[in-house]
């Protein structure tokens, strides 16, 4: 990811490692990932800032500049990480469209992510797989599909 792929974006989604590069290589100067965040918002005008915590969670810094953050739902065996952040990144998008509020959308995100990571492989093999969220989130059977 390059300053003018970040340009381009309202919504920029990394994870605490991505965040700590990307500050380094624009010599943000500032050790606190909020203080980055912050910075990154400001300096590319951005919307909202998702950070993924793997096992602590995911945190945000929306267009108000209010900080909503997420706490892990529980632990899962790790299987397999691939196709996590995708995860993560695919449910908070339905969660705009769906209206969600911003903790929620965290937080079914976050939880959705560490789904995938119990598993082998970004894509379940299975359909079933998904219809405990369908069923908690009150989604229609074609969600997921």
């Amino acid at each position: 990811m390059q300053p003018d792929d970040i340009a381009q974006a309202d919504i920029l989604k990394l994870n605490g490692d991505e965040l700590n590069h990307i500050s380094g290589l624009l010599r943000l100067g500032k050790t606190d990932e909020t203080k980055q965040a912050i910075a990154l918002k400001e300096q590319f005008d951005l919307k909202t800032i998702l950070i993924t915590k793997g096992e602590a969670g995911a945190w945000m810094l929306d267009e108000e500049g209010s900080l909503t953050s997420a706490s892990p739902g529980g632990t899962v065996q790790i299987v397999d990480t691939v196709g996590a952040g995708d995860a993560f990144a695919s449910i908070f998008i339905l969660g705009l469209f769906m209206k969600w509020t911003a903790e929620q959308t965290l937080m079914r995100a976050d939880r959705f992510a560490r789904a995938i990571c119990g598993i082998r492989g970004g894509i379940p093999q299975d359909d079933a797989f998904y219809d405990i969220f369908r069923t908690e989130w009150n989604l229609s059977k074609r969600a997921f599909s």
